[in-house]
């Protein structure tokens, strides 16, 4: 499907990461025993920075890249993002328990 690339790339640019997207080629049927199957093949091998650094087309094939962790290392010293979380100070009064400890209860009304 043509969201194939972009859902790959964007996992990789989302973890910092390579990612590699492993998709079965389309087999006559023939030779798969079961009639049509649809597959869409392009398995593809997408780098941290979210470039696509190889990439089958629909049939059966092997590809290779070269992964160098030095690569995400730059990436993330770029990208700065774990050091930018700030999941304590932004999100505690969303995760705050209130009350019975039910989260869905109301707020207490003023009378």
């Amino acid at each position: 499907p043509p969201h194939w690339s972009l859902l790959l790339r964007a996992r990789a640019l989302d973890n910092q990461v390579y990612v590699i997207g492993c998709s079965p080629a389309a087999l006559p049927p023939s030779v798969s025993g079961e009639g049509e199957y649809p597959v869409y093949g392009h398995s593809t091998v997408i780098g941290p920075y979210g470039d696509v650094l190889a990439e089958l087309g629909g049939a059966p094939g092997a590809i290779f890249a070269s992964l160098e962790r030095h690569h995400v290392d730059l990436f993330r010293k770029q990208v700065p993002t774990s050091v930018q979380k700030r999941f304590g100070e932004v999100y505690t009064q969303v995760t705050e328990v209130r009350g019975s400890g039910c989260m869905h209860q109301p707020p207490d009304k003023e009378v």
